[in-house]
Order: C-alpha cells, then structure tokens, then sequence
C-alpha cells in the first residue's frame, strides 16, 4: 500500500515538474544574473526533481531494513528474513569508498547549500548555539570537529550531513525555549553523526542511485535533506542526544517537550516527507524517552 502511495505522489511530482520547468529556467536565468547576494530560497525549493526515484528506492531499501529490527520473530521464516536484512544493512555499512570521503562530501554539500539558501555565520542566536555545541562535545568527549550553522528559514528544522556539518533553521531557533532544549536538539544532530547515521544514509543513497560517486551522493542537497532516517536511528539519537545534554548538565528531559510541541505541528509536514517517512512521529519517540 505504502509503494503504491509513493508511485502515485511521485507520478504528481513529476507532472508538476514538466509544467513548471519553462518557468524554473526563467527564474535559474534571472537568479545567474542577479548580483543580491542574500537568499530567500526555502528549503523545500532545494527538492528532488532527479532525485525522486533515488528518494523511491533508498525508501524501499529503509523499509526492508525496518523489518529487520521488529520485535523478536517468532517463526523460523521471520529469523531468516531479519537476518537477512541485518546482512544486507551490514553489506551497506562496509560498502568499500574511498578514505576520507566524508570529509569532501561535507564540504560539497555546504557549499551546495548556501548557494541555495541563506546560510548564516554571523549571528547572536548561532553564537549561543555555538555555545551551547562546545559544551556538549567538551562534556561528553566527543573528537568529531563539528560545525554548526543558521539557515534562514522560517520551518522548524535540523540536521546533520556527513563531514560534521549541523544545520539549524532560525525557525528551529525560535521554537526552542531554554538552552536546554536546544541542547537536545543540538545532542539528536550529533547523534546522528556519532551513530554513523550520516555515512550510513549516504550509502544507502548511494546503493539506491546505482552505485557512482559516493562524493557526489553525500554531498547532493536535496538527497541528503529529504532522505529521512530509519526509526531505529531516530529511536538511538533521541537517546544519545538526552544523554549527552544530562552530561553537559542540561535537562534531559527536555527533549520531551521539544517532541510535544512537533507532534502538535505534526500535520502540517510537507507532502512529500509525509510520504517518503521511515522514521516515527513525535508521539512514538515521546513514549521511548519518557521509559
């Protein structure tokens, strides 16, 4: 039923992309020859296009990889298939790229990202989550060299890219109410990077687009932000982020009611994100952290 669903959004999308592509070269024209340097451009304007039967199949691949992880199986059959899906999820882990990939790919994609949004550097709210970043990696000695940025973006968001980049939205910023919660938030990003949740999506990516450059699929934009993660990721990072806040001596709890305030904007997600979810809504993930 779920693919289906995908078909049937994904046939829309591209139907609106061929009506539209007249008007996008235009605006691709006038946006060459503009010389204001300040971006506007949403994050939902950096979507797909080429990427949707990437997006299409990395979903699949998530989906299998979700089966494996239900609770203890209860027949024969079902242990061979969780096996077999833990394998295949092994198989991608250990997919053989180049050394150091990670690094490039994160840079790339930086440098993809601020020519297509308004990426701040220079700002008071970044400056306390810099803050709030450095102490967290002290407290929980954490090696990874992370680097955390502002995007100008009215949505509530954030998230990570391979390479250590951590984005948030000025949106994300306002929504959050004490350093506590954006601790967390800050701690579920890093998560992300420290669990490999990063690198592993990058690969599964990559597999789903037919192999190619690895380079190129971690640092594709739209890919990379549309591709959500699995629950068990989500699950872990809730977790880890919670951890690594209490040990910076921040409110563990927090997380909660960043959750809370998600789960009532829940039904106003983008089409397309509804769509392609793996990972679970607000309400599962409250029910985990407050066991």
């Amino acid at each position: 039923m779920k693919n289906s669903l995908i078909f049937s959004f994904v046939l829309i999308l591209l139907s609106g992309c061929a009506e539209n592509q007249e008007s996008s070269e235009v605006e691709k024209s006038q946006e060459q020859s503009s010389t204001v340097e300040t971006i506007e451009k949403p994050l939902d304007d950096i979507l797909l296009q080429d990427g949707i039967p990437i997006l299409v199949e990395y979903t699949k691949l998530l989906e299998e990889f979700e089966q494996g992880k239900e609770d203890a199986p209860k027949t024969l059959v079902d242990l061979a298939f969780g096996a077999a899906n833990t394998a295949q999820k092994l198989a991608i882990d250990m997919l053989p790229v180049e050394e150091g990939w990670q690094v490039k790919a994160g840079k790339r994609f930086h440098e993809d990202l601020c020519e297509e949004v308004n990426v701040i550097s220079n700002d008071k709210r970044l400056k306390n989550a810099r803050r709030v970043l450095e102490k967290l990696s002290k407290a929980n000695q954490l090696d990874d060299d992370f680097s955390l940025y502002l995007i100008k973006e009215k949505d509530i968001n954030a998230f990570a890219s391979v390479g250590g980049y951590l984005y948030l939205t000025t949106g994300m910023i306002k929504s959050l109410q004490s350093d506590d919660e954006l601790a967390w938030v800050l701690g579920h990003e890093i998560a992300h990077q420290t669990c490999g949740h990063c690198d592993h999506k990058a690969k599964t990516l990559h597999v789903a687009g037919g192999f190619g450059d690895i380079v190129v699929t971690g640092a594709n934009a739209g890919l990379m932000i549309s591709a959500p993660f699995g629950q068990g990721d989500e699950y872990e990072a809730d977790a880890k982020g919670s951890d690594y806040a209490e040990k910076a001596g921040y409110d563990p709890d927090a997380g909660i009611k960043v959750l809370r305030r998600f789960m009532e904007n829940e039904g106003d997600s983008n089409a397309l994100d509804k769509m392609l979810r793996s990972h679970p809504f607000s309400e599962e993930r409250i029910t985990r952290l407050e066991k």
